[in-house]
């Protein structure tokens, strides 16, 4: 449930005894924390996960949006941030562009398949956690110049380059 989510009532079961105070009565959902996925990731993607993130964040450690980061070249944005990898292509489409083969592979190859698409470094992009959040809540989105070539043929590859489209637009 997201932080600004109505209140909900507990369900009243007939063993307890009831609810008496409004306090008791409602609830907030406990939320995922903050980089925490509703997918377990799996213990042969962790190499994967690991690759991606030092050849997408640690070797590169500018912000592709906003220029800021400790290897920046220009002396006024270098500033010590947090970075973050972004896929280009969300985690989810790949997910869903991949159960087609899910019953047509052998699992163990159906995961490594899996895990090679969703943590490609082409489909990776350095931002800073800032830039990131703006991206995902869609309050100030990442320019469509900013995503490399590599990354558009990968969405084409895929057949998922209409969600570069929607997502990041022409500035």
């Amino acid at each position: 449930m997201k932080r600004g989510a109505p209140l909900r009532r507990r369900r009243q079961s007939s063993r307890k005894k009831p609810l008496t105070s409004k306090k008791e009565t409602l609830r907030r959902g406990k939320g995922l924390r903050r980089g925490a996925t509703s997918y377990r990731l799996p213990s042969a993607w962790k190499p994967l996960f690991q690759h991606w993130c030092e050849v997408v964040v640690n070797q590169v450690r500018v912000c592709a949006v906003c220029g800021e980061g400790p290897k920046a070249k220009d002396p006024a944005k270098r500033k010590r941030k947090k970075f973050d990898p972004h896929h280009i292509i969300p985690a989810r489409y790949i997910r869903r562009y991949m159960r087609q083969y899910r019953k047509k592979l052998d699992a163990k190859l159906y995961d490594e398949m899996l895990g090679k698409l969703l943590y490609n470094p082409v489909n990776g992009l350095c931002i800073c956690r800032e830039c990131h959040e703006r991206h995902e809540k869609a309050s100030k989105r990442i320019p469509r110049a900013l995503i490399s070539e590599e990354a558009r043929e990968f969405a084409r590859s895929l057949n998922l380059y209409h969600l570069i489209e929607s997502m990041y637009p022409e500035v």
